[in-house]
């Protein structure tokens, strides 16, 4: 037999030891195991103390993201010009943005800073008018997190009680079990 351990030829391993050893190796965490990039743009968030949420438009033309001050920034992907800020209306921090399947609402996850009932914002992404408040029925207010269903019809929504809330997006009351 030949013992050539190249391609197409048998080793002296079995698979079993293979996978044992390597896996058993360390992932380096040193720097030079990422090498720097550069990233194609920066978009800056005026006036932000942080930016916590971000999503792209289902068709990718448009990019949202929230920030800590209670504004929902919506950038053009092809131009990356910014339009006009979506308010928080209650003034509580963004922790998190989604849009609906079909592009036409932007959802953001609010945060009161005084522990104190979150929100949830609807926007008409086109117009930038605000289509629905939704207040977090958990109380707390931390959180943030949301999220369309595949056909839009439910938007979920996370609050630091542990709770996840399911909204009807065209009634805009709590969505109940079919």
């Amino acid at each position: 037999g030949n013992s050539s351990s190249g391609p197409g030829h048998a080793s002296n391993s079995s698979p079993k030891s293979s996978a044992a050893a390597s896996s058993s190796r360390p992932i380096s965490s040193h720097p030079a195991a990422f090498p720097p990039t550069v990233p194609e743009q920066v978009l800056n968030d005026p006036g932000s103390t942080g930016v916590d949420g971000i999503a792209y438009s289902p068709n990718g033309t448009v990019l949202a993201a929230g920030d800590l001050n209670g504004g929902t920034y919506l950038w053009d992907t092809a131009t990356m010009a910014a339009r006009a800020p979506l308010r928080n209306p209650t003034g509580q921090g963004v922790y998190g943005v989604a849009f609906s399947p079909d592009g036409r609402l932007v959802a953001a996850g609010n945060v009161n800073s005084t522990h104190t009932k979150g929100s949830i914002t609807l926007w008409n992404a086109k117009t930038g008018k605000l289509a629905a408040p939704l207040i977090d029925p958990g109380g707390t207010g931390v959180g943030g997190g949301v999220a369309f269903s595949p056909d839009g019809t439910i938007l979920a929504a996370a609050d630091g009680n542990g709770g996840i809330y399911l909204w009807n997006v065209a009634t805009h009351q709590l969505a109940t079990p079919q």
